[in-house]
């Protein structure tokens, strides 16, 4: 395995069989390219047109050093490939293709100019492949039903939300294009979440370019975070994944979810701070560990989240969603046996008592709720109007945000 010090050793090695390459590329005449990217234009928060960009290159072919055997004539490939097989575990054969990888990555962004500072990265990302440690992994995610005040805000050391713009849509074609408008027919613009994830490699799986299931874990709570912070819901559309790994170039990109929403809700300099402690309750390795028996039993936090999920975006209706708001406050506080309505309304009264909502009015709204979805439940017609005393847009808002509420008091206790 190597050590720290060596990287400088490492380092020279690189240059020395990389300047004998440069010495040959001087013979070979370069190609000129033409590239046609295009970028989207933000207008009215919508896409609107789009805009080419056009680029003319001068470039070397990419087919000139295209596997190991266009290295091995070099003087330098055989001194690192020594150098690299006495120092370090890894068999052969992953050496050889991890110096074959190097060399693509240098020879493709150094094909009109040498960028040292470029080099220095690919060499680091070959120093760390090479350690067989760790990898890490670089994620955006695209969410709609956001909205930022300011460009961006700094969440932890790991994790950034920032506003989308026209360059996060850039495409290859007309076809990409069109394929990347499709995912966003109902509200635009997303805003991202970047998010930086080290995991540890094996030996044995060392070329598994799979994200880690701790990595999900993580994205799924932090989702749930966001879902959780207010009673909007919110869609993540697109996950962009890349590896810092000389052994997967590029990115992965996943599906992406469609659906309608016409709500959205603001994140400010004033609220981000209660927005940073709701991503850190459901990081805590406690709720992790409830998720983790949840895989062999579910538990009444597993059952609830799947209940405020439905309400939020399967309830076709608003019987429907008050019907499954009332069952994940039941999962949350209720314990069964009898008087159920009045027990679980004295409940939710008393847990947001405690964070100053008036107990009377939260206890008639339960109650009134409850009843709806009974009614609902035994297949009775419910004229909404008569039942609630308020606006019913009003009362649904304020019974999700209860719902909300009790849910993160329950993941705090």
């Amino acid at each position: 395995m190597l050590n720290i010090m060596d990287k400088t050793i490492l380092i020279e090695k690189v240059n020395t069989l990389f300047y004998e390459i440069i010495d040959e590329l001087k013979d070979i005449d370069k190609e000129t390219r033409e590239y046609n990217l295009i970028v989207p234009e933000f207008s009215r928060l919508k896409l609107r047109g789009i805009r080419s960009k056009p680029i003319k290159k001068q470039e070397y072919s990419t087919f000139i050093f295209h596997n190991i055997d266009s290295l091995r004539k070099f003087a330098g490939f055989q001194e690192l490939l020594e150098y690299i097989e006495s120092n370090c575990e890894l068999k052969s054969e992953i050496i050889h293709h991890l110096i074959e990888e190097l060399f693509k990555w240098i020879l493709d962004n150094c094909r009109e100019k040498v960028c040292i500072n470029k080099i220095r990265k690919f060499i680091d990302l070959f120093y760390e492949d090479l350690l067989n440690k760790l990898v890490k992994f670089s994620i955006k995610e695209y969410f709609i039903g956001i909205s930022l005040e300011d460009e961006s805000y700094k969440i932890d050391e790991d994790l950034i939300i920032r506003k989308a713009n026209s360059f996060d849509f850039e495409c290859k074609d007309m076809g990409e294009y069109e394929s990347e408008l499709r995912k966003y027919p109902f509200h635009f613009p997303p805003v991202i979440l970047k998010y930086k994830y080290t995991a540890a490699r094996n030996i044995e799986s060392y070329t598994d370019y799979s994200r880690p299931s701790e990595l999900f874990k993580e994205l799924d709570f932090i989702d749930w975070a966001f879902l959780l912070f207010r009673s909007v819901p919110i869609f993540r559309v697109k996950t962009v994944s890349k590896i810092k790994s000389l052994f997967k170039r590029g990115t992965i990109s996943e599906g992406f979810i469609s659906m309608r929403t016409g709500e959205t809700y603001f994140i400010n300099k004033d609220n981000v701070e209660d927005l940073k402690n709701t991503i850190r309750i459901f990081k805590r390795p406690e709720i992790g560990e409830i998720f983790e028996i949840t895989k062999k039993k579910p538990n009444h936090i597993n059952i609830a989240l799947n209940r405020y999920r439905n309400a939020l975006f399967f309830a076709e209706n608003i019987p429907q969603k008050i019907v499954s708001l009332i069952s994940c406050l039941e999962a949350l506080l209720s314990e069964g046996g009898p008087e159920l309505k009045r027990r679980l309304s004295q409940r939710v009264s008393i847990v947001l008592k405690s964070i100053g909502y008036d107990p009377l009015d939260v206890y008639e709204e339960i109650n009134t709720a409850y009843r709806i979805r009974n009614n609902y439940s035994h297949g009775t017609t419910i004229d909404l109007k008569s039942s609630i005393k308020k606006d019913v847009n009003e009362f649904l808002k304020n019974i999700t945000e209860y719902t909300r509420l009790c849910f993160l008091i329950s993941m705090q206790i």
